[in-house]
């Protein structure tokens, strides 16, 4: 399950910007309107959705502890991130996946795509656990982890493919040709909330964002939690290299139509989006197959995709 929040704002309490005063924890609630109703935007989730992924294991805090070197670090007010210092390249291609549940797309993309720069979200602390485990695995094993089932049409329902039952994380690794002054996944960063770093990211830095499978949050009054709202759809715009590129995958048709809606809305007011009529395959930007959306499949849900790209 992903990282579900944000809100859309009033003009009064927006997402934080280089050009407001320091804000409280309080003070980051974000006002919106649905229906009519104005309402406010808690950035804590209610108890029991917080509860749905159970504690972190003692081993995997342990890790998160240790892992210093992987943990993307939140810069101080009123400055951004600094992609050149923390992955040590000049103006590096950077994607950010927001809400990566158990991480085996992340890990795989991580691997896939060696020259990319890899930020990964995730609000659950067992999830980012288990990712930080892997890592911390690899780095002692000079290898990658290639465990994933990796997405193809003949396991999709909607080709007519029969899909497994589970997909079992699996024990396998790949050695890496990396030379010895670096180290497997030296091109991925972890952190917490997805939302909260995108006042950070400065203009034209990220090439692209992906989010894969949201809460969808399908209850009226449970809109305010759903990731796509205007405040975060125009921030990723404004982190968004020209001709970046947004992905959305879910398999519940009111977040794949709610998104779609926001997106307009923000076009509206200042069009910054063009749609893709094609979206580019998943192979590409989402290549593997998940538990949470082997079980829509089971459930008869289809997996909708969308991409954006960034203009104006």
């Amino acid at each position: 399950m992903a990282d579900a929040h944000v809100t859309e704002n009033s003009s009064s309490s927006e997402i934080p910007t280089t050009e407001q005063s320091n804000p409280s924890s309080n003070e980051r609630e974000a006002s919106i309107i649905l229906n009519g109703i104005q309402r406010n935007y808690q950035s804590r989730k209610p108890k029991w959705w917080r509860q749905l992924s159970g504690k972190a294991t003692k081993g995997q805090r342990r890790c998160m502890a240790e892992m210093q070197s992987h943990r993307l670090k939140t810069p101080a007010y009123r400055e951004f991130f600094q992609f050149d210092h923390i992955f040590g390249r000049a103006d590096p291609t950077v994607g950010v996946e927001i809400g990566f549940g158990s991480g085996h797309n992340l890990l795989c993309l991580a691997q896939k795509y060696p020259d990319i720069y890899w930020i990964g979200s995730e609000i659950h602390k067992p999830g980012l656990g288990k990712v930080y485990l892997k890592i911390k695995e690899g780095i002692r094993r000079k290898a990658l982890w290639t465990g994933y089932t990796i997405y193809r049409e003949e396991l999709d329902p909607a080709f007519g493919g029969s899909h497994p039952e589970n997909v079992n994380e699996k024990d396998e690794w790949i050695d890496t040709n990396e030379p010895l002054e670096h180290h497997p996944y030296s091109n991925l960063r972890l952190c917490g909330d997805g939302v909260k770093i995108l006042p950070y990211l400065d203009e034209a830095t990220v090439d692209l964002f992906l989010v894969t499978f949201p809460d969808p949050f399908p209850k009226e009054h449970q809109q305010r939690w759903r990731i796509f709202q205007t405040s975060t759809v125009k921030e990723m715009r404004r982190a968004l290299k020209q001709n970046g590129k947004l992905f959305l995958a879910t398999d519940d048709e009111r977040c794949f139509q709610w998104a779609q809606d926001v997106v307009d809305r923000v076009n509206a007011e200042s069009e910054c989006f063009a749609r893709l009529l094609a979206c580019p395959p998943r192979q590409e930007w989402l290549p593997c197959v998940s538990q949470y959306e082997l079980q829509g499949w089971a459930e008869g849900r289809e997996t909708n995709t969308i991409c954006w790209e960034a203009i104006g």
